[in-house]
């Protein structure tokens, strides 16, 4: 019996990324540990908005104050990514690059 409420299986690769358009950022890759279900991912996301809301209750939910956007919200996504390591969902995976080519080339570097 297949379980749907099963968002990535253990052993799927995993590429984490943050932001959009010119802020588009690839914070790391990593392999699922064990099936990592919906309500694991909203409970880690609970456990890294305590751990970012205690280290500094100063700077409002979007972490933006009048000089610009503020460290915690990165802090976020990397409390995030360690929590999910520390619960034992992923591990860290060295990944390299191979660029194939561009404007209809092949041009492997």
């Amino acid at each position: 019996m297949t379980d749907k409420n099963i968002v990535f299986r253990a052993g799927s690769l995993l590429c984490l990324t943050t932001g959009e358009y010119s802020d588009y950022y690839i914070q790391g890759h990593f392999v699922a540990l064990q099936d990592i279900r919906q309500t694991d991912i909203a409970a880690t996301t609970g456990v890294a908005k305590a751990i970012r809301y205690a280290s500094d209750k100063e700077w409002d939910d979007w972490g933006v104050d009048e000089e610009g956007p503020t460290p915690p919200l990165i802090n976020l996504h990397k409390s995030f990514i360690a929590a999910m390591i520390r619960g034992g969902f992923l591990m860290d995976v060295t990944c390299k690059e191979m660029h194939l080519g561009g404007f209809g080339e092949l041009d492997v570097s």
